[in-house]
């Protein structure tokens, strides 16, 4: 029996659509490439723009990152964990969005999420 061209593209979309719900919708959200040791990835994934504050580096500021971007910040090998303060930035109002810690020999990851009135972010495990 010849299935139509049709029938077939349809049966193969079911069984991609089947292997996603399989894995949990894997193919929902991607999350960006995790960092590399002695770095500290910043990405601003909300509508404002991100920076990361680290006060026991006499308060020392990485750039802003425009939203919608990331940026990979060199951050040693000590292996002491430091604290770290993530900014929101929608001009001319600047906010805290979380205050965190990391470990700059493991590197990490800070992803902002969300709107000025409602922001989050992931942070570094440690």
């Amino acid at each position: 029996m010849k299935l139509p061209i049709k029938a077939l593209k349809r049966a193969g979309a079911a069984v991609a659509l089947a292997s996603v719900v399989a894995v949990g919708g894997g193919l929902v959200a991607a999350a960006p490439a995790s960092a590399a040791a002695g770095v500290l990835q910043i990405c601003s994934k909300g509508t404002y723009s991100t920076d990361v504050e680290f006060p026991e580096r006499g308060g020392a500021r990485s750039v802003i990152v425009p939203s919608g971007r990331c940026i990979n910040l060199p951050l040693g090998t000590s292996t002491r964990v430091e604290k770290i303060h993530v900014f929101g930035h929608v001009y001319p109002a600047v906010f805290l969005v979380t205050a965190a810690s990391v470990r700059p020999s493991r590197g990490g990851s800070v992803i902002t999420f969300g709107t000025p009135q409602n922001c989050w972010a992931a942070t570094p495990a440690l």
